[in-house]
């Protein structure tokens, strides 16, 4: 057991999503049902995957989180600031939003913005790092934007920002209703990211290096930093 580091953890959950959008603003509604623990076989996957690349055998799992049924509901607003098209299909939209999650894996308020710049730019809500109540996905609405004169192929660079007020986190926090290893969490987490994407008519990809502030008072490096790739396809 490593005392001052995070609880070893696995999470494997079902989301069920709702939106709802026009012009300028979307709702995501997002509920996920799963497993904290032994039975969401994080365990067994790291092993594998450990054993295909010829890397030493994990350990530290027998220090995880205890099983526990997880219920989580996320719910985020995004509208469109600033939406400017300039000569030959360049421009630039400003995206903020505001939302917050409750259940017994994380309860938090958050609020962020994304700035985007490019050519022939899906008209959609932006791009999203992989996490719960986050799907900027919806079908880009190509029918009010103009796209006559070629292909709809583009490419833009993004920025992006958002803050959290936490008061749960159960990958820090620990169980909920047994005990386990936990360690004192942050109250406020921040994540900056920056990234390149490229659209057509039914394809959205696009790739994210986030920063990350610390999460917990006895974190080993004051930061984090990790990729975050995102495949949308639509039909």
């Amino acid at each position: 057991l490593i005392v001052d580091d995070r609880p070893y953890a696995g999470y494997l959950y079902l989301g069920f999503g709702l939106i709802k959008r026009n012009a300028r603003h979307m709702d995501t509604l997002e509920v996920d049902a799963g497993i904290v623990g032994r039975h969401s076989y994080a365990e067994d996957i790291q092993e594998q995957v450990h054993q295909w690349i010829g890397n030493d055998e994990p350990r530290g799992w027998a220090n995880q989180l205890q099983d526990e049924p997880a219920l989580e509901i996320t719910y985020e607003h995004k509208w469109k600031w600033l939406n400017a098209e300039a000569a030959n299909h360049w421009g630039y939209d400003l995206i903020p939003h505001a939302g917050f999650a409750v259940g017994n894996v994380a309860i938090y308020a958050n609020a962020g913005v994304e700035f985007r710049v490019g050519w022939k730019r899906p008209n959609d809500f932006g791009t999203c790092t992989i996490r719960p109540g986050c799907e900027s996905g919806a079908f880009p609405d190509y029918e009010n934007q103009d796209r006559s004169g070629g292909s709809r192929f583009g490419v833009f660079f993004f920025l992006g920002a958002d803050a959290q007020a936490v008061a749960h986190d159960i990958f820090l926090d620990g169980n909920t209703f047994q005990d386990s290893h936990s360690v004192d969490k942050k109250p406020f987490v921040a994540d900056f990211s920056a990234g390149l994407g490229f659209a057509t008519s039914n394809l959205k990809v696009t790739y994210a290096v986030v920063y990350r502030t610390r999460q917990f008072e006895s974190q080993p490096h004051n930061e984090q930093v990790f990729g975050s790739l995102l495949l949308s396809y639509y039909y």
